[in-house]
């Protein structure tokens, strides 16, 4: 009675029929390990994630706790100089209102010099703080580049 040739699962080969390892491919018969999963497990590198790769997600995702940390206490910051100058901030938050209404209505010429006159006195008002007030001075640097676009959006 002739032996049966046998027939590698992954390249085709044929080996004996009790041969445990491919001749071509190295791959285990009984277990269905290749060759180079056999090198990765004995140099320690099976399937697991290089460490550098680990370190490298914790750092980013630490890296974005900062982020959402820091915006949250400049907001809070900028809420409570806001609340501090009441009768100064609200006359702000009035005038970009009033833009806004002016947009929504389509009188462009209206909204476009209402926005002007915003940036002219948000520049003045930067123009008077002291260089220390830097949280304010911050604040002042963000409406008006608010107003800019708003200008931007009327003349666009």
């Amino acid at each position: 009675m002739p032996k049966k040739i046998a027939q590698c699962p992954d390249c085709d080969m044929e080996m004996k029929p009790d041969a445990a390892r491919c001749p071509n491919c190295g791959l285990n018969i009984h277990t269905g390990e290749s060759y180079e999963m056999r090198l990765k497990k004995v140099k320690g590198e099976d399937r697991r994630k290089p460490s550098g790769q680990k370190n490298l997600g914790f750092i980013i995702i630490i890296a974005l706790g900062f982020v959402v940390l820091g915006g949250f206490l400049y907001q809070r910051n900028m809420v409570s100089i806001i609340q501090e100058n009441q009768d100064i901030y609200g006359n702000y938050i009035e005038q970009f209102d009033d833009i806004d209404r002016h947009i929504e209505e389509g009188q462009k010429g209206s909204a476009n010099e209402a926005a002007q006159a915003l940036v002219a006195e948000l520049n003045e008002r930067l123009g008077s703080l002291a260089e220390e007030d830097k949280n304010e001075r911050r604040l002042i640097n963000n409406l008006i580049s608010k107003a800019e676009h708003r200008l931007e959006s009327i003349e666009g």
